[in-house]
């Protein structure tokens, strides 16, 4: 009940709400409809070349694993080598199905790389062992005395389905085969979640756009307290980071930062460093180098008012603002 409450909790509900809000009105511009409308197509050309390759893997198994086409069995159980071939089919089918689409879909996107292949790989694996199961089931449950008789007569295995149980089952096997493609045009927008293509994959782009607790990069630790490490840091970690620091720091509008540490140092980038600068609507200079004569120099020629740097360089500034030169105290800390 408490959490219930902690949900309603005006905190809670405002990110949520501002969520929804972002959503209305719907864009309706021509550019972003055939943007859409596009990405939909894509969409179903993906599921229906999906099952059309399940149909193809689909049929040969089912046919293979149901046993009223058997010719050994007509007279008696089935001979000990078309029961094993019809156990591993089977076995295989159970596999195939097994494996969810996305799962699939997370592989081939290692393989064949992002697109529609990798959807229309995935969809045609599992649905395949879908498709088989209930084909071979639904053809195994029909009556069998039309299928028997040519058999007996000398017809073919795939005479008899065409002229036996197909007929009679046509009509089943068409409406889960119609069912089974509206799964799979529902799978293929999830599948574009991972990579694989069509609305699910614009989708996820769109929502990404806005997605602040997303992670942002992977910070290796320096290791001072203990060993290094990769630390994932979120767009939000860094606004707030960014935020909060710069506050203590006293940035502002008129702030002028002097990057002399390399970037990726989290020091020089969100404490306050960059971010903080950028995020009060401050000014950030790039030193070209830690020298001292440059950094006087920059700080002269971009009115600098904030220095971030590491020990040693701060006491050589330090020593050389305190005993000659007039330009380095226009910054007005060195921290």
């Amino acid at each position: 009940m408490c959490y219930a409450f902690e949900f309603l909790a005006p905190d809670a509900l405002t990110p949520s709400l501002r969520f929804l809000a972002d959503f209305v009105p719907p864009r309706l511009d021509a550019e972003f409809l055939a943007l859409v409308a596009r990405e939909t197509w894509r969409t179903v050309a993906i599921a229906t070349a999906g099952l059309t390759l399940a149909l193809v893997l689909a049929v040969p198994l089912a046919l293979l694993s149901v046993r009223v086409l058997s010719i050994s069995a007509l007279t008696g159980p089935m001979a000990p080598l078309p029961a094993l071939v019809r156990l591993l089919v089977r076995w295989l089918l159970v596999v195939l199905r097994s494996v969810p689409e996305l799962i699939w879909a997370l592989v081939f996107v290692r393989v064949v790389g992002l697109g529609p292949t990798a959807g229309v790989l995935a969809i045609a694996l599992t649905f395949a062992g879908m498709l088989g199961k209930v084909y071979a089931e639904i053809l195994d449950s029909a009556e069998p005395h039309a299928a028997a008789s040519l058999l007996r007569n000398g017809s073919g295995r795939l005479q008899a389905f065409l002229y036996a149980l197909l007929p009679q089952n046509a009509a089943e096997l068409t409406s889960y085969t119609v069912y089974r493609w509206e799964c799979a045009i529902r799978s293929s927008a999830v599948l574009g979640f991972v990579g694989a293509g069509g609305l699910g994959q614009q989708m996820d782009a769109s929502m990404k756009m806005f997605e602040g607790a997303e992670v942002a990069t992977m910070l290796l630790s320096g290791g001072t307290t203990s060993l290094s490490k990769l630390i994932p840091r979120t767009h939000e970690d860094y606004v707030l980071n960014a935020r909060l620091c710069g506050r203590a720091g006293g940035f502002d509008e008129r702030t002028v930062f002097l990057a002399i540490l390399p970037l990726g140092h989290n020091y020089n980038l969100a404490s306050p460093g960059i971010l903080g600068a950028f995020y009060v609507g401050g000014s950030v200079v790039l030193a070209p180098s830690t020298d001292t004569a440059e950094i006087f120099r920059l700080v002269q020629q971009e009115r600098v008012t904030v220095i971030a740097s590491v020990v040693p360089r701060v006491n050589t500034i330090s020593s050389a603002r305190a005993s000659a030169s007039p330009s380095a105290s226009r910054a007005r800390r060195c921290s």
